[in-house]
């Protein structure tokens, strides 16, 4: 009907609920150090549907750069932003191997193996990455919950909100298209008279949050709440057939500065890690590359690259 056109203030109440605010707020904040790019898409492997997820950040921090030689390590974040009504409840524990964190560690790059007694190990257990990866330390969650009204509308109910679902997903499914693409299209062999540089990339799921953000845990008298800032949860699910285990780092928005020092400190320390490790790390490109050369040209360079457990 004519009549019934939204007013002004409608408009501003409505937005203000959405999640475009708390958008443009977290992306001012990083854009500030950090090349940002709002509605990044990806390929969804499930559809086939090009969708998006809120925000890319991305940064790097290189040891070597030329034309023909650039080395280092690029991470982003893959970031959903969600203006959340009601809190948002996490249920942490305490896992038995914090180590166990490797396996959900997202990167890609060359080598992310490594030659060492004449048999393979991944680079992250080469290093070690768990003495400095946040993923390796602390509690993690595998359950959460919001709340809404029962039908009655008098009583809440705690549940597992769709929107989240949906956002906990968005973030599995574009990681996964970025590093599948990275093996399936983006790589290739150097040609004869080129040099394989050292470079990896690391790809940090976040969820922000702009309402509030809980911890619960049996205390000796009861459930007790606790506020919380960033929370780890832990998230399996199947593409494809195959199962995958994710990390998914929540955090509230006004802790997103302190997030990022974290970032920045567990990729500094790698950074220095590998410049240590350099002529291991660089010996063990000729043997994957031969690999590689013997092996017919398969439609993904995964499985000549990597190694599919962490020893």
């Amino acid at each position: 009907m004519d009549n019934d056109k939204i007013t002004t203030i409608q408009i501003k109440d409505a937005i203000s609920w959405s999640g475009y605010l708390i958008e443009q707020r977290v992306s001012r904040i990083l854009a500030e150090n950090y090349f940002v790019k709002p509605n990044y898409t990806y390929l969804d492997p499930l559809s086939g549907i090009t969708r998006e997820i809120d925000m890319r950040v991305d940064s790097s921090m290189m040891w070597a750069e030329d034309d023909k030689n650039a080395e280092g390590i690029h991470w982003s974040l893959f970031c959903e932003c969600e203006n959340n009504s009601q809190p948002v409840v996490f249920f942490p524990f305490t896992p038995i191997d914090p180590t166990w964190g490797y396996s959900v560690i997202k990167c890609f790059g060359m080598p992310m193996k490594i030659m060492k007694n004449n048999e393979y190990v991944h680079l992250l257990s080469f290093l070690p990455f768990d003495k400095y990866h946040h993923y390796c330390k602390g509690d993690v969650s595998s359950q959460y919950c919001s709340f809404t009204h029962k039908r009655d509308k008098e009583k809440w109910m705690a549940t597992h909100l769709e929107e989240q679902h949906d956002t906990f997903n968005s973030l599995i499914y574009a990681v996964e298209y970025e590093t599948n693409k990275f093996y399936s299209d983006n790589w290739e062999p150097p040609s004869k008279d080129e040099v394989e540089p050292i470079f990896f990339e690391f790809i940090y799921p976040l969820v922000i949050l702009g309402g509030e953000l809980l911890e619960a845990k049996i205390g000796k008298r009861g459930l007790v709440l606790k506020k919380a800032h960033h929370v780890q949860f832990l998230k399996n699910t199947y593409i494809s057939g195959s199962e995958v285990t994710y990390k998914i780092d929540v955090v509230t928005e006004d802790y997103v500065s302190e997030y990022m020092k974290i970032i920045e400190f567990e990729i500094a320390k790698l950074k220095n890690a590998i410049k240590r490790h350099k002529k291991i790390i660089t010996d063990s490109i000729p043997y994957i590359l031969q690999d590689v050369k013997k092996a017919d040209k398969p439609n993904s360079y995964k499985k000549l690259l990597t190694v599919d457990e962490m020893d």
